[in-house]
């Protein structure tokens, strides 16, 4: 272990250590940012600073803006609050509160088992069995995540044009026809599954037929059930619940992330293309 981590410096730095250097980076950003970063008002308010509550509103919002107003409805949402009583965790798991719970623990759960981090995290062996190649997995990397990126543009255009349960529906359609051509050209052209390379039995044109229902699908999911979830999650719960909420919920993302990094490779190895029928049914 001490070789491997503490490499010697006639050793040429590559592979899984450039990897983890490269996330010192952002990471060092992200450290340095938070010295600079103001602290929430809500939270001031909530301790009794006012004044610093209404200056971090005056540098985030702008000297211009009527920052006093917004404060106002912050000191007002927090005088009902304190009304309502202090948070019980009887009342957080039980009534309406159980419900919405519920519904957004749900959506960040089948955000991960939709497929997406299927893609992402066993992308290089379905490119490498689609394209006959064990170097293609580097490509299909570069491809991911540039669609990735572009597909957050219309998520941003839209979410608040054509609403949030629109744009799921709409994400989850894509991904589900995506899903059902990827598992029948599969079936018909890579029968022999994932962990063989071969030439597909139906020409190029199912090369690329594969590929671009994948690049479609991580597409749909970028502009819908990617960032959407992540909103509705954020404004579905009470403010007096809200930290505790999102926190679960956001647990429960993690909870899929386990099962979908660990369940697909078995389904794969077992099934092959097939499995993506189930991904069909989860996104249906």
């Amino acid at each position: 272990f001490r070789r491997v981590l503490f490499r010697s410096v006639e050793e040429p730095l590559s592979g899984w250590r450039f990897v983890i250097l490269a996330q010192l980076i952002p990471g060092l950003i992200l450290s340095l940012g938070g010295l600079l970063m103001p602290r929430s008002p809500r939270w001031l308010m909530s301790k009794g600073r006012c004044q610093e509550a209404l200056a971090t509103l005056v540098r985030v919002r702008g000297p211009e803006d009527n920052v006093r107003l917004e404060l106002a409805q912050i000191c007002r949402e927090q005088e009902n609050e304190r009304a309502s009583g202090k948070p019980s965790w009887g009342e957080f798991f039980s009534g309406d509160m159980l419900k919405l719970l519920c519904i957004g623990m749900s959506l960040q759960l089948t955000q991960q088992l939709c497929g997406m981090n299927a893609f992402m995290y066993d992308g290089p062996l379905i490119f490498a069995r689609i394209f006959n190649s064990e170097h293609s997995g580097r490509i299909f990397t570069a491809v991911s995540g540039a669609v990735n990126i572009a597909s957050t543009f219309p998520a941003i255009l839209f979410v608040d044009k054509k609403g949030r349960r629109t744009m799921l529906m709409w994400s989850a359609a894509t991904m589900g026809i995506c899903s059902a051509v990827l598992a029948f050209v599969g079936e018909l052209c890579f029968p022999l599954g994932l962990d063989i390379i071969a030439d597909p039995i139906c020409g190029d044109w199912a090369k690329w037929t594969a590929t671009t229902s994948i690049c479609v699908f991580i597409f749909g999911f970028g502009f819908g059930w990617g960032p959407v979830v992540w909103t509705y999650c954020a404004e579905m719960f009470p403010m007096k619940y809200r930290s505790k909420a999102v926190a679960a919920t956001t647990d429960a993302n993690w909870v899929g992330n386990v099962l979908i990094a660990s369940l697909p490779p078995i389904m794969f190895q077992a099934w092959g293309f097939s499995c993506f029928w189930v991904f069909l049914g989860v996104n249906f």
